[in-house]
């Protein structure tokens, strides 16, 4: 799994040097099942993501950050497509629950003045993630999620815990 993130990063002439500093990468949501970067695709929710976690004060990388243009796509349900998030600095565990408890709990969205509002969303709505989690001995942890918001942000908090434990 890793390395096929690293070949897409190589293939479309990323390198490390690029993301090195990046506590959290906010990859497309298909950056483990496309060999040809150019069929990537990452949606608004993950640009938004990225958006929100950089105001929060993480280093934060895309694509976009090295000049890749990707195909995007805007899903119009109540449903977050967030795309693939690799948590590279646990340290970052606390500011991304915060965010993404923000964007999935409490529906925050963006306005067209670039503000944002809590608009009316479906109950419950439906979070589709892929997480890949660096551990301290080199590895890495990943869970692919696909349910609703309150279990998502409770198993971050287990996994946020597991990690400071291991401090």
């Amino acid at each position: 799994m890793f390395n096929s993130i690293i070949h897409q990063l190589e293939n479309a002439g990323i390198l490390e040097e690029q993301f090195s500093k990046a506590q959290i990468l906010c990859l497309p949501e298909n950056v483990l099942r496309t060999k040809d970067y150019h069929d990537l695709m990452e949606t608004t929710d993950m640009d938004r993501l990225a958006k929100l976690l950089r105001r929060s004060g993480l280093e934060v990388f895309t694509f976009m950050d090295a000049g890749v243009d990707l195909a995007a796509i805007d899903r119009r349900s109540g449903d977050r497509w967030l795309g693939t998030i690799w948590i590279r600095d646990n340290a970052a565990f606390p500011l991304l629950i915060s965010v993404v408890a923000g964007i999935i709990v409490l529906g925050i969205d963006r306005k067209t003045d670039g503000s944002y509002s809590t608009p009316h969303v479906e109950p419950s709505p439906q979070v589709h993630v892929e997480l890949i989690i660096d551990k301290k001995s080199g590895d890495y942890d990943s869970l692919k999620y696909n349910g609703d918001g309150e279990t998502l942000i409770k198993i971050l908090n287990a996994l946020k815990d597991g990690e400071q434990s291991k401090n």
